[in-house]
């Protein structure tokens, strides 16, 4: 199905969604905890359905009524039985429960779904198999048994944090102690950081003093040196970094809780309000959030925006815009949007250290730029991203979402610069993520 948007900028205000991220990780520590809890979520979405019925699976009993995630934690003997696992086409679903499923002794079937069994795991998988688990794919299954055992875990850093989010969750389980070392520099750190979040918040410890350090020190996202923190991601890590678990430990969880908003869905928000005087404002952001993208902002500024943190929300709407060089090594999600935003900056923007995003649920590199010729931009890849050339005004087009989320919205933010429609193939697919996006997006006013 094709959704059809009338080119022009636009201005309003909307609330950022509940954080995926924080979701996937308090859904889990309510799952492991002791006493019962709950999540307050006025709005899901198909990769916290996947994480919601896998952790089902795995002996929780979670319930969503009246806009609660009702958490009864995880119970019964490990036992013969085989547990079938749906995590469709969420990563963070199956790298973070994985580990688990060895630590609870359950026997399960992952189902992957899309792009998922082509993301690269064997690393991964060969190091919890190293340590008790049987791990065996079958096209795209996963069928996994076997108790996993305390040790020493080598990681490498350069491929997800999600494999270290993985162990932490599980590894405090384990009777004896373990050690995850990272191999290289950890990409996305701010991940792994809001790992250690939800754990402290559990009442888990977990000794990783490094990826606090360098959280402090600031990573901007911004490879140009006229920006603070611009050399610290390729400069402060050291070759290894050792992260240290003690065993026995129990998750202790009470209460109902409440996520905070979603930095990485907001910004596209964010973005098309830098497309417009007017501007947008979006509410329900941390400024001090642990996620990542939350660095949209100085990104955003190092655009030209102006942004402000208003009682209300964060305003952000357009100023003296110019290009600029983007390392996304830590803000991959970002890329999409951040790109679509550039297409209507004159000038050249760089974006560089994003080969990871070849493996998302598109090539988001390839995607991306796609999008960007597709609607009358100027895209090129290059071997870990892109150049994108600005153009003030676009024709307008058709693009094929090709089934990811964030290309299609990140479509959207492009019709903000198209003197055209906008058509968009398959746009539907907002729903892994943000199945409110296109309701918010057509609340907003367009504007000259």
């Amino acid at each position: 199905m094709t959704l059809a948007i009338r080119g022009g900028k636009r201005s309003g205000a909307v609330a950022a969604p509940p954080s995926k991220s924080k979701l996937h990780r308090m859904l889990i520590c309510g799952a492991l905890s002791e006493t019962p809890g709950g999540i307050y979520c006025p709005v899901s979405s198909r990769d916290i359905d996947a994480t919601v019925d896998c952790l089902n699976g795995l002996g929780a009993r979670i319930e969503r009524r009246d806009g609660v995630f009702e958490i009864t934690p995880v119970s019964g003997p490990p036992g013969s039985v085989v547990r079938h696992l749906n995590c469709g086409e969420s990563g963070s679903t199956l790298r973070f429960l994985l580990p688990l499923c060895g630590a609870l002794d359950r026997i399960a079937v992952f189902h992957m779904e899309g792009r998922l069994p082509q993301r690269p795991n064997d690393a991964y998988f060969s190091e919890l198999m190293r340590h008790g688990m049987n791990i065996v794919r079958e096209n795209d299954l996963l069928l996994v048994s076997g108790k996993l055992e305390a040790g020493a875990f080598r990681i490498p850093g350069g491929i997800s944090s999600q494999f270290v989010s993985g162990l932490m969750f599980a590894l405090p389980l384990l009777e004896g102690d373990s050690e995850i070392v990272i191999e290289g520099r950890l990409e996305s750190v701010d991940y792994a950081l809001m790992t250690l979040g939800a754990l402290r918040d559990a009442g888990v410890e977990v000794d990783f003093p490094e990826v606090k350090a360098d959280v402090s020190a600031g990573r901007a996202g911004l490879a140009s040196p006229d920006h603070e923190g611009a050399a610290l991601s390729e400069s402060t890590t050291p070759f290894e970094r050792s992260v240290r678990i003690k065993g026995g430990q129990k998750y202790k969880v009470s209460g109902c809780r409440t996520p905070e908003g979603d930095w990485s869905n907001a910004a596209f928000f964010l973005c098309m309000g830098a497309a417009s005087r007017k501007g947008i404002t979006v509410s329900g952001l941390d400024a001090a959030s642990d996620q990542g993208d939350r660095r949209i902002l100085r990104i955003l500024e190092g655009f030209g925006a102006e942004t402000e943190n208003r009682a209300e929300g964060i305003l952000v709407r357009s100023g003296r815009m110019a290009p600029q060089t983007i390392d996304a090594s830590d803000i991959p999600d970002l890329v999409p949007v951040v790109a679509a935003l550039a297409a209507g900056i004159p000038g050249e923007t760089v974006i560089k250290n994003a080969g990871r995003l070849r493996f998302k649920e598109s090539d988001r590199i390839r995607s991306t730029v796609q999008m960007i010729n597709a609607l009358g931009g100027e895209a090129v890849e290059t071997e870990d991203g892109m150049v994108v050339t600005g153009r003030e005004t676009l024709p307008g087009g058709t693009l094929d979402s090709q089934n990811d989320h964030r290309i299609a919205m990140a479509g959207a933010m492009m019709s903000l610069y198209c003197s055209g429609d906008v058509h968009i193939d398959g746009h539907k697919c907002v729903d892994k993520s943000y199945p409110g996006f296109w309701d918010d997006f057509f609340g907003l006013e367009v504007t000259k």
